[in-house]
């Protein structure tokens, strides 16, 4: 998963069904509010886009040539060596070293992002930004909200009168929340992958994914989710089941 999106992807469809069995805790001038995770937390480590398996590439080509450039000029004018060296050496010397770095960095970039995930998928209030104590929210959805091509992490929180997108606090301050609603108004459809703007995302992300898309009334928004394809059929489903209260109807709130 992206550090900065917080997604995290792979070939293949994953089946998904709606975590029931999880139930985080906020607590918030002394209420306890309980919320449900939407989707299961493995989901969010799976590399669809190929993002993390590319990087390990990437990163282990690059460093393995700077350093086989470099123990090239270090060594060559190192006077008095038993075994100066070889094309050979100097080859295998720039695929350990940057297999080595490869890897290393990769798996610690996705560590820190899983231990990210982690904390947003436990409500850790550190991080997190709850919903105001007044509203009522039945399920809480880590994910990105795409605003351009500008990703903004946070939690989509989902209810029965309406769903609330809460920036995480790593976000800068122009980061806002975002109520989507009336329920009844809301439709759900995917929205095809923004288009790579340079040979830097083409390289890195070969296989972008479809984003969540929201709308109501004249308004929408795009989020960033893990398998965006089951998890817009489970939201869609959710917004139909929802009870078509009295209060559904006339709004998420009075105004």
């Amino acid at each position: 998963m992206d550090v900065s999106r917080l997604c995290a992807g792979a070939p293949g469809i994953i089946p998904l069904a709606i975590d029931k069995s999880l139930k985080e805790t906020f607590i918030e001038d002394g209420i306890e509010v309980r919320m449900k995770n939407f989707l299961p937390r493995d989901v969010y480590d799976v590399d669809e886009t190929g993002y993390w398996a590319r990087t390990r590439i990437v990163t282990g080509v690059f460093f393995g040539v700077c350093m086989s450039v470099a123990m090239y000029f270090i060594l060559s004018n190192t006077p008095n060596l038993l075994h100066p060296p070889t094309p050979g050496r100097l080859l295998l010397m720039g695929i350990l070293s940057g297999l080595f770095f490869g890897v290393a960095l990769t798996e610690f970039l996705r560590l820190r992002a899983r231990q990210l995930v982690d904390r947003l998928y436990a409500a850790d209030l550190r991080l997190v930004v709850p919903p105001p104590a007044e509203d009522i929210f039945s399920y809480q959805l880590p994910c990105t909200r795409i605003a351009g091509h500008v990703g903004v992490g946070g939690i989509l929180y989902l209810g029965n009168l309406e769903f609330m997108f809460s920036p995480h606090k790593l976000n800068p301050p122009s980061a806002t929340a975002l109520r989507i609603g009336p329920v009844d108004a809301i439709e759900v459809r995917l929205a095809e992958a923004l288009p790579q703007r340079n040979w830097l995302q083409r390289i890195l992300v070969p296989r972008p994914q479809p984003y969540l898309e929201i709308e109501w009334g004249a308004a929408r928004a795009c989020f960033l989710v893990p398998n965006a394809v089951n998890t817009s059929e489970l939201l869609a489903r959710f917004v139909r089941e929802v009870p078509k209260t009295e209060a559904n109807q006339k709004g998420s709130r009075d105004e």
